[in-house]
């Protein structure tokens, strides 16, 4: 009770010590019963030794069912208290940025807020620098988010750029560029619309984590309470936080 009671405390950061917390006292109920059952209809006689050498058997073979390549151990409960004490749980971090497009192309960012109920686009170049953004309050769901990105393509075709990336969250953005894929019937116009646009330069589509795309969703959540759709032609009439974003 004491050993459970102790690991308790470590386990939202340890994976091993959390998995045996969980498990550790149905392999004791088990043991204790299978030895009761022996002693009292069988030949057994009492025997601790042998109650702790099934626990130590039942937890090492547990562990290498859950994890085949790591934590294999013998059926030694020394040993394998050992082990967890001294486990330290590996941390892997991966670090999420914006990523500059290719020389020569530019990238649209594209974000949307379900809370704020806001849309918005961002245009920037190699160095991460501003170019373009269009923001829009959500009235009409899917037409809005559509409605600055394609403010946003029309401006990067205007001033002839050959290679576009878009990126956005949005998991359905590829499927919308895609001419093989089918057009929903209630976004036809917008869908047809963007397609086109598209066809007339070189475009790439790249979905990433909100993590990536800090300052489109700092716009979006912005925009959400204003009225019609904004557009900003350079830094400095963007909200303070949004160029604070794109500057770090």
């Amino acid at each position: 009770r004491a050993l459970l009671t102790g690991w308790r405390r470590i386990t939202a950061g340890n994976r091993l010590v959390s998995f045996v917390v969980r498990r550790l006292p149905y392999f004791i109920l088990w043991e204790l019963w299978k030895h009761r059952n022996t002693c009292l209809h069988g030949e057994g006689n009492p025997d601790v030794s042998r109650v702790v050498y099934g626990v130590a058997k039942g937890m090492a073979e547990c562990l290498f069912r859950r994890w085949p390549r790591e934590h294999i151990l013998p059926p030694n409960w020394p040993i394998i208290l050992t082990y967890i004490d001294s486990h330290k749980p590996r941390q892997i971090v991966h670090a999420v940025r914006w990523d500059p497009p290719p020389d020569g192309s530019l990238k649209v960012n594209l974000s949307y807020s379900d809370l704020k109920g806001g849309a918005a686009a961002l245009v920037r170049n190699r160095e991460g620098g501003f170019c373009y953004g269009s923001a829009t309050s959500i009235a009409d769901g899917l037409h809005d988010i559509f409605r600055v990105l394609i403010c946003c393509l029309e401006w990067c075709l205007a001033k002839g750029t050959n290679s576009l990336i878009i990126e956005s969250a949005l998991p359905d953005l590829e499927g919308y560029v895609d001419t093989s894929a089918p057009t929903p019937w209630l976004h036809d116009f917008d869908v047809s619309r963007l397609r086109f646009l598209c066809s007339c330069t070189t475009v790439s589509v790249l979905q990433c984590l909100p993590q990536g795309n800090l300052p489109g969703d700092a716009l979006a959540d912005w925009v959400g309470n204003k009225d019609g759709q904004l557009s900003f032609s350079c830094l400095a009439e963007l909200p303070p936080r949004v160029r604070a974003l794109i500057a770090h």
